[in-house]
């Protein structure tokens, strides 16, 4: 991931969730120490798990993974940028992705200033794809990982074509809304179409239809004998990744445990900040 994007990174990883902590301590400085792109580029911040719950409910002690936690630490430690792109480990990034996003920084800034859009700031959607073929070599994992726009819409249209023929077994790369069926506000058809060399950044991100993803309300509680029901706002389908200036981003609710739901919540809370999904 840090070669591939070639430009600064705040990590957090949770030590002991899943190991022994000393093991897992000692096999990241292993890695740490034999890689010049961890060095180079990533600033590298570590929560410990330790033996106390969270809290304890009807006897049963729960130590859930503290996911917006790190996402919040990752955040507020990204000390060597204003813009910042949550990603999670299990996700690649085209190589030079930095390099391409500063290419165009200029007009990114004209994108987000609230001067210019009646005060509303900008949240920029990336191009999000997904496949199967995932190995358990990291060096093979990126080889996965189309090396042009033109070879990741190949492979996407060879899905395409073989989900038209009803051909089965299908690995390839794959648009997100094929994972996630009722993801239709991400405009894949207008992306893939224009030219990543074009003259204008727009042609590097992902159009959202031209308006904010979709909420609905969900009922999160259902009571036997009082009429009606609880309501919390949603997403509809997957959540959109963004560039965003941190200064502006709402914080990941630190308390919040499980992993459905997570960043659905968040992305209400920009929305509700006023900004422009783009």
């Amino acid at each position: 991931i840090a070669r591939n994007w070639g430009g600064p990174i705040s990590a957090v990883m949770y030590i002991g969730y899943r190991g022994d902590r000393d093991d897992e301590m000692a096999e990241l400085q292993e890695y740490w120490s034999h890689s010049a792109a961890l060095q180079s580029f990533v600033d590298l911040h570590l929560v410990l798990k330790t033996d106390r719950p969270w809290f304890v409910w009807d006897g049963l002690v729960v130590q859930p993974y503290p996911i917006n936690l790190l996402r919040q630490l990752a955040v507020e430690y990204a000390n060597r940028t204003d813009y910042v792109l949550y990603a999670e480990g299990d996700m690649v990034p085209s190589r030079g992705s930095h390099q391409v996003i500063a290419s165009t920084w200029n007009e990114l800034l004209v994108m987000d200033d609230p001067s210019q859009h009646g005060g509303a700031r900008a949240a920029i959607t990336v191009p999000l794809y997904y496949t199967e073929n995932c190995p358990e070599d990291p060096e093979d994992l990126v080889r996965e990982v189309p090396r042009t726009k033109a070879d990741l819409v190949k492979s996407s249209n060879e899905y395409e074509e073989a989900v038209n023929a009803k051909k089965r077994g299908m690995t390839g790369i794959r648009r997100m809304s094929r994972r996630y069926p009722n993801v239709n506000d991400y405009d894949f058809d207008s992306w893939e179409g224009v030219d990543q060399n074009g003259p204008d950044a727009s042609n590097l991100f992902l159009p959202y239809d031209g308006k904010n993803p979709k909420l609905k309300y969900v009922p999160v509680e259902k009571h036997r004998k009082a009429e009606g029901k609880t309501y919390v706002q949603g997403m509809r389908g997957q959540e959109p990744y963004f560039i965003i200036n941190k200064h502006g981003l709402p914080p990941y609710d630190v308390l919040y445990w499980s992993r459905k739901g997570d960043k659905t919540t968040h992305v209400s809370d920009v929305i509700a900040k006023g900004h422009r999904f783009l």
